[in-house]
């Protein structure tokens, strides 16, 4: 399987001291990461290949971002220099454990460009999957861009996760967004952000799936429900997955393992069931870790056992 990644790739400066939640003086744990690029890294992982289409800055931060990409072993190959600064999220998490994420504006990842000869290069390499957000998509550069490629590039499946923070979004953006994807994916926040937006009236997850699928003419919609599990289904049909039971450790990256294990799954042409299922096992094994990205080993999904 061939994927290519289009967002966002930065440096989490994690601190995990509560009492500091609103200082911006401390300098925590920092790790690559960004949320498309972490799909990409662990469908890099599970086998696939991996691309990503991102800018990073002109700096010194960019030069360690270019090295630690290569050890990852991701394609660089549409990933362009820009004069704006690699970015640095501070993410740090309340009482009950939640991460908040503080983004600079006019980072690198808002000048995500490519030329017309990238363009065509991208179409001939006939990737199966293309994964976005839509943190990305607030800056008119980088949203040019995303709609250059949706509009000219065909893609098997278009993944949709919807990053919703702070004000970086709006109805424009998902409307658009939704309907450009064959899968839509969003936690439980999300999905009632996307069910006031668009009028929907749900008060049930179970019900709202086939009905984003619907409106979006989307083939599969997600939910995930963190340590409750997650809801996917189609235009008429949803099914409830449970959660692994996992000590858990980081929850910074667990939804962009769950969604490289549900691409990777249905590329192999699983069932929901089983992609669900399979899903919930990797988002658990990176909540059980550090980083968004830590080091594992697959055969620790088959020591899970449900909640």
């Amino acid at each position: 399987m061939k994927v290519l990644g289009f967002g966002a790739i930065l440096w989490d400066d994690i601190k995990d001291d509560d009492e500091n939640l609103n200082s911006d003086s401390i300098i925590g744990e920092q790790n690559i990461g960004g949320a498309v690029f972490n799909v990409i890294v662990h469908m890099q992982k599970l086998g696939c290949d991996a691309h990503m289409l991102s800018a990073i800055g002109d700096d010194k931060l960019g030069e360690k971002t270019f090295k630690e990409i290569d050890c990852l072993q991701v394609s660089k190959k549409f990933i362009n220099k820009v004069k704006s600064p690699t970015c640095i999220i501070q993410v740090r998490f309340d009482q009950k454990g939640f991460p908040h994420y503080s983004s600079p504006e006019t980072v690198s990842w808002d000048q995500i460009k490519l030329d017309a000869h990238q363009i065509i290069e991208i179409d001939e390499l006939k990737f199966d999957f293309f994964v976005f957000g839509t943190l990305e998509q607030r800056n008119s550069i980088s949203r040019k861009t995303l709609h250059t490629v949706l509009e000219k590039v065909h893609f098997k499946y278009v993944y949709i996760d919807l990053t919703l923070r702070g004000n970086f979004y709006s109805k424009e953006v998902l409307d658009y967004s939704m309907r450009k994807s064959n899968i839509v994916k969003m936690n439980d926040d999300e999905a009632l952000v996307v069910n006031k937006l668009f009028d929907f009236r749900q008060t049930d997850f179970k019900q709202l799936i086939p009905i984003i699928a619907r409106e979006f003419d989307n083939d599969v919609v997600c939910v995930t429900l963190g340590e409750k599990g997650a809801c996917i289904g189609d235009k008429s049909f949803v099914i409830y997955k449970p959660a692994y039971n996992i000590e858990v450790k980081d929850t910074v990256g667990s939804g962009d393992g769950f969604s490289a294990g549900l691409l990777y799954m249905l590329g192999k042409g699983a069932s929901l069931d089983e992609a669900c299922d399979f899903s919930n096992k990797m988002g658990a094994l990176i909540s059980s870790k550090k980083s968004s990205i830590p080091d594992y080993d697959f055969c620790e999904l088959e020591n899970m056992k449900l909640v």
